[in-house]
Order: C-alpha cells, then structure tokens, then sequence
C-alpha cells in the first residue's frame, strides 16, 4: 500500500468519523436549547404577588415549578460540561451493528442512540474486548478529538476471523494518550481504560473495593472512574446518599476536581483530609505537622486518647499538681438543702460520670448525670430532712451551688475546644499515658501551642 493510498484512506476514514461526530452535537445543542425551554417554561409556570401567606394549592405550584428549575438546571450542568472529546469510542461489531461510545448518552429524534455512555453495559466490550475474547466486537477504534473536530483514529482488529472489509489504522490508542503531555490538571482515562481497570472500575457496589498499585499506576483516577460508573449505575441510592471523595490535600484536590465533571457527574463532594469535618466543626487545616507529631496523630491509639480527653471533666484540671495527677484539690459536689449539708466526694462523681458514659456520648449525657446525681444525692439525705421526692429534687435543682457545680462539671463541649486542652502537657501526659509514651504525649502538647492553626492531620481528630 502507497504512502499516497494509505492518507487518503485515513483521511476518508476521518471524514466518516467527523461526520457522525457532527451530527452528535447538533442533538447536543438541539438538547440545550430544548431544557433551556423547559427552565423558562419553569420558572413561569407559578406566579403570585401573595407576600405573607400561601395557600394549599399555590404551594403545589410552587413545588412544580421548582422541580422544573432543579431538574432543567441539571440536565444542562450535564449538556454544557466541557466535554474533551465526548465522543471517542466506536465498536464494529460481527452482526454489523455499530456502536459509539462516549462521557455521555445522546439520543436523536427517534430515541435511538448516538452515543452510549461509557458506564453503560452495552459500552463493556470497548473496555473488556481482547482477541481471545472479542465479545462479538470486530473492530474497536478510539477517536482522538480536540473540541468538536476528529483529528486521529486509532484501530483495533480483534477478530480477524470475521469475514469483514473494515479498514484499521493507527498506532495504538493506549501510546497516543500515553504520549500527551502532562498538565496542571488530572486528565481523565475514560477512553483508554484497561481491562484490568475496568474490572476495579465496575465491580460490585456491596462492600469495599480496594485498589492498589505502585506510584503513578493510576489508582486515582480509576477510583474516581468507579465513583462516576457507581452514580450512573445506582444513582437513586448514591445520589441521595452522597459520594465524598477524599484526598491528601487541597493542591491534589484542584489537581483532581475537572475528572469528574468531565465524565458527566457533578453530585459528588470532594475534600482534602483536614476539611473533612469542616461542615460539622467549620475549620480546615493546612499546616504539616512534624513527622513525630504525623505519627502520633495518625496512629490508632489516638482513638482512646480521644475517648479519655473527651470524657475528662474540665473541673479536673484544676486539681491537677506538678505531676499531673495530684488530688488535693479534686472537685466534689457541696451543697444545702433547708439547712443540712449534702456532700458527694470525687471519687463517686467519677463513678456516676463513667457510668453514664458508658451508655452516652458527652453532649447528649448531661441529662442522665443530673438524675444520677439527684438519686445520689438523695441516698445521702439525712433521716432528718424530710422531704417527698419531688420537692427534694426541685430544691436542689433551684440552688446556685447546684447550677455552678453542673455547668463546671459537665458543659457542653465542641471539637476545637476539646482538642486544643492538649496544648497542656500536664493534661497531654493525663490523658495519654501509657498509651502513648512520655515523648510522645510531649509531641502532642506540642503540636497544640497557642497561637499555632489546626493541621491536616486534626481534620481526622476533630472528625473523630
């Protein structure tokens, strides 16, 4: 075959592709135009001047017409999503069916298909299809796009048995992306995704998938290929859920964040590890520990110093001598009732709190210490005080001494609050002895000096 021949048959091969790519987004923008309709349409369908009232029904129209602006607003988040190549697969096979694949489904008038999204069962073969198992596919051939215009075709013969007149060209489409050049952001792998990726990719929802490989294998990106192949195919049940992505830092998220949105999926959450918990306690970490104090933080016995920082009563810091342990001051409940003294000594307010929080978190815990404290205090009640139940527990309850000592003995607590108590090495070494030893109680004191802001690794701890 001539040099001459073999580019004028890729260049008519090119024309063929172009052609249908065309027709694809012609659908594309007759489908933009059709769910920008569909959101005017929305947003006239309820109209009322009431201000201060709505009745029954207005309230229905109210919800139609907002349903009408989500979903509109959402199909064209989907159709206006910049799209690298929407089309970039087509599938040749041996009953003479042919199939494109591509980031999204698009249908012509009649509702047949132009383009099968690449999480759909039917694009499978494109992934999963070698000569020794061709899935009745002839041809595999990859579509090398820059915007809208096909520049490159690059062709897979897998069944050579097949009694066919298809051409095939190219090089390999796995070396031509392999050759790209690498740019500030994360590209996407969705047209040269490998058999064995597409297994991790669309294994079973049930359970935990785990994928592993060394440097630069790709698991990034091919986890981030299930999360949008999990949302297409279970979507009512990931969608409503949610889907959180994770990552080591914020750089690795802005490196990350186009893949997903280039795939046709914007539902998903993504966060760097120190923002984790930023809903909840609304702080986000940057610094980097030490490695010593990496660690520590990261190690599995952070779990029980947290459990023990948690549940040590703030009042406890107060009686604390030189060595951090020192009771000559511990905390106890005084107080009078009509004139007789009741007294709870320290060692059975730590009896009472223990066993409250064995059945309840902190916060949630108080109003079960004040009755365990109530019925405490009512078993040391004289013979002299005679007094019904009721009325004992309400003299108690309206006393100062009473509200001071539970407000000092069991406040409510926030995360921030509670991890930065650690900045005390005294508590630091209370609360992290033995489990952790001597130099690293010292560290973690360390790590919380005033003045100092959270890191990545109190996103975890503030979570936890």
């Amino acid at each position: 075959m001539t040099a001459q021949h073999t580019t004028t048959t890729v260049e008519h091969e090119l024309a063929i592709e172009q052609a249908h790519v065309d027709m694809v987004y012609r659908r594309l923008a007759e489908a933009t135009r059709s769910a920008q309709q569909v959101a005017s349409e929305g947003r006239s369908l309820f109209q009322s001047d009431r201000t201060r009232f709505v009745r029954e029904e207005d309230g229905t129209g109210l919800y139609e017409r907002d349903v009408f602006a989500f979903q509109s607003a959402k199909r064209l988040a989907t159709l206006d999503a910049e799209h690298e190549g929407l089309v970039f697969g087509r599938l040749d096979r041996t009953d003479d069916e042919v199939r494109y694949v591509g980031r999204i489904g698009v249908r012509d008038d009649d509702y047949e298909p132009l383009v099968i999204d690449w999480r759909a069962r039917a694009a499978e073969p494109f992934y999963r299809a070698t000569p020794a198992d061709p899935m009745e596919v002839v041809r595999r051939r990859v579509l090398r796009c820059q915007g809208a215009r096909v520049v490159g075709i690059e062709d897979d013969l897998l069944d050579d048995e097949h009694d066919s007149d298809l051409v095939v060209v190219g090089e390999g489409a796995l070396m031509a992306a392999l050759s790209r050049a690498r740019g500030h952001t994360m590209k996407d792998i969705v047209a040269t995704i490998q058999a064995e990726q597409d297994e991790a990719i669309r294994a079973p929802w049930q359970g935990v998938t785990i994928i592993s490989g060394g440097p630069g294998t790709g698991k990034t990106v091919a986890a981030l290929h299930r999360a949008a192949y999990l949302l297409y195919s279970h979507r009512r049940r990931f969608e409503n859920g949610g889907v959180l992505v994770v990552g080591p830092s914020s750089v690795f998220m802005n490196y990350i964040e186009r893949v997903l949105p280039s795939l046709g999926e914007d539902s998903v959450t993504l966060r760097p590890i120190s923002a984790v918990a930023g809903d909840v306690v609304a702080i986000s970490g940057e610094r980097i520990d030490s490695t010593a104090a990496a660690a520590v933080k990261g190690s599995l016995k952070m779990t029980l110093v947290l459990r023990r920082l948690v549940n040590e009563p703030l009042m406890g810091e107060l009686g604390r001598g030189d060595s951090g342990r020192g009771d000559a001051q511990t905390p106890q409940l005084r107080l009078s009732v009509k004139g007789e003294v009741l007294t709870l000594a320290a060692d059975r307010l730590m009896e009472i709190r223990r066993s409250v929080l064995r059945s309840h978190k902190v916060n949630s815990g108080r109003p079960a210490a004040e009755a365990a404290l109530l019925s405490a205090l009512w078993s040391t009640k004289p013979d002299e005080l005679d007094l019904e139940r009721d009325l004992f527990d309400e003299l108690v309850t309206d006393t100062a001494a009473w509200k001071m000592f539970c407000h000092a003995w069991w406040p409510p607590l926030a995360a921030p609050g509670v991890l930065a108590r650690l900045a005390d090495p005294r508590l630091a070494a209370h609360v992290g002895e033995p489990i952790l030893s001597a130099a690293e109680c010292q560290v973690l004191a360390d790590s919380y000096r005033p003045g100092r802001d959270w890191s990545v690794a109190d996103g975890a701890l503030l979570d936890e």
